[in-house]
């Protein structure tokens, strides 16, 4: 799928605290090298974790009320760091995958209730049992690049906390944030 193919759509995602998300801005702009695009930034993406993708005819005024309730339900939390990945397609995309750790798996199941007693249908790809926990590096670059960047995303230092700690409702694309919310502080 190129952008130009891409379908409007709504994004509920849980954004990274302001340190893991200056590194990985950091990380866009030394993969655009490689990559040669640098979608992510031209695109106005933020780093996050996506946790579901809906159809962007979804009734958002009655989604963000009922988002910014389960804000109030999640904890903050750090994610576990699984390793560099990629997905297959038609474009290159490297991501950083994160590890379905307790906190992470019960935000998605929360938001996955949400729209299921709301009637919106998630895409497949965030439906439980095929979400990949993940947060885009590089994307909509050409194949032939995919091991340059893969090798330059590998030598970052991923010594990060990996805090996510707001709940946003994105618009895309291009990337358009609808709302956020702050996470719980305490944990649970």
């Amino acid at each position: 799928m190129t952008t130009v193919d891409r379908v409007p759509a709504f994004s509920i995602e849980i954004f990274f605290d302001h340190v893991t998300e200056e590194a990985i801005r950091q990380a866009w702009d030394d993969l655009s090298v490689p990559a040669r695009s640098d979608y992510m930034r031209e695109h106005g993406v933020f780093p996050h974790v996506a946790l579901a993708v809906i159809d962007d005819t979804t009734d958002v005024v009655r989604l963000q009320v009922a988002l910014g309730k389960l804000a109030t339900q999640i904890p903050a939390a750090a994610l576990d760091f699984s390793g560099i990945g990629g997905f297959p397609g038609v474009s290159g995309s490297v991501y950083l995958g994160f590890k379905k750790n307790d906190p992470l798996a019960r935000a998605h199941a929360r938001v996955a209730d949400l729209l299921k007693d709301a009637g919106v249908a998630n895409h497949v790809y965030y439906q439980a049992d095929m979400w990949v926990p993940h947060c885009t590096l590089a994307e909509e670059f050409c194949r032939d690049y995919r091991e340059e960047v893969f090798k330059a995303a590998k030598l970052h230092d991923w010594s990060l906390p990996f805090i996510v700690d707001r709940l946003a409702l994105v618009h895309y694309p291009p990337t358009i944030l609808v709302a956020s919310w702050k996470l719980q502080t305490r944990q649970i």
